[in-house]
């Protein structure tokens, strides 16, 4: 597609110096989602519209993947076909080594909007997932608590969606998604809708999470730093029908302690660039 070259790890590694922690994913395990020649399209005819032709990604268990494009670049669409919400119109998709034919509840899935229930205040909010799935309610009560303290809001467990901050909200969510324990984590631009402040504190917390949990994520974003902050590997999306333009292993190899550091880093900002510019002749 695009004519730019985004450096391998290899190559990106070598201009980059970084303070490091170390990773819960250093070592490829079994196989979690596969994509092969997907493609998605509406209508019929001549009112069909393509949104993706011929995709194909395979995830494996423990991977961090951000999923970086512009707008209108099917990001959004992959993700909903992953979580089962959509079904694709060509190719396959398998989860954990079977077809994926609809919602799965080994897959947790976060939105832009926390879509938080209003009559529930936050530990009922994150119980939810296990009141459904029958877990009786004194355990449901302990692994919400766990959750809830987990993203750091302990201390707000009994109130209601209305006296929740923005950031508050999405920590709820991720707390409700997490509490179920699902192996496959799926993010779609979470943080977009915050401010910088709350989104950068929020990375770092998702991040510390997947640390802990060694769980697989995919991330959907627009952000090439954050992109950059949380991907094991980036998965670079662009064109009309979307696809995938290029991927690239992170040149930050393991997890960096902090943002700062990381973005000043010698050698970050021309990675930054590269991205940025297959972005854009991807757009």
């Amino acid at each position: 597609m695009a004519a730019i070259q985004v450096e391998t790890i290899e190559q990106s590694k070598e201009h980059l110096s970084l303070p490091t922690t170390e990773s819960s994913s250093t070592t490829p395990g079994k196989e979690v989602v596969s994509l092969s020649a997907v493609g998605l399209s509406y209508g019929d005819g001549k009112q069909q519209r393509e949104i993706l032709r011929d995709v194909h990604l395979q995830i494996v268990e423990g991977e961090f993947v951000c999923v970086l494009g512009a707008s209108g670049s099917g990001k959004t669409s992959l993700l909903r076909m992953i979580a089962g919400y959509e079904q694709p119109t060509a190719g396959q998709i398998k989860l954990f080594g079977r077809p994926h034919l609809g919602p799965d509840r080994q897959v947790g899935v976060v939105f832009q909007h926390a879509n938080l229930f209003p009559w529930l205040n936050v530990r009922g909010n994150v119980e939810f997932g296990l009141r459904m799935q029958g877990i009786r309610k004194v355990l449901r009560r302990e692994r919400a608590a766990d959750a809830i303290e987990r993203v750091g809001l302990a201390h707000a467990a009994k109130l209601m969606p209305h006296q929740l901050s923005g950031g508050m909200k999405q920590r709820v969510a991720i707390a409700r998604s997490m509490v179920t324990e699902p192996e496959l984590m799926l993010m779609d631009e979470p943080f977009a809708a915050l401010d910088a402040i709350t989104r950068e504190a929020l990375q770092v917390q998702v991040r510390e999470l997947w640390q802990q949990s060694g769980k697989t994520a995919l991330f959907i974003t627009h952000d090439v730093d954050e992109a950059l902050f949380l991907g094991d590997r980036i998965i670079v999306m662009g064109g009309s029908p979307g696809g995938i333009a290029t991927e690239m292993r992170s040149p930050l190899g393991h997890r960096t302690v902090n943002l700062s550091e990381t973005r000043s880093a010698n050698g970050y900002a021309k990675v930054r660039d590269q991205l940025i510019q297959l972005l854009k002749q991807e757009s």
